[in-house]
């Protein structure tokens, strides 16, 4: 069974790789970290 990855890509980006989530799943996830992500300013 696959498990999702984090990590850190070159300076600030990073990469999500999430191989058991649709879609729609995905979005749903960007947009809850991404909200995280703002909240920190």
């Amino acid at each position: 069974m696959p498990h999702d990855l984090i990590t850190r890509w070159e300076g600030e980006e990073f990469l999500i790789i999430l191989p058991d989530s649709g879609s729609s799943d995905a979005k749903l996830s960007a947009e809850r970290i991404r909200s995280v992500f703002l909240s920190f300013n």
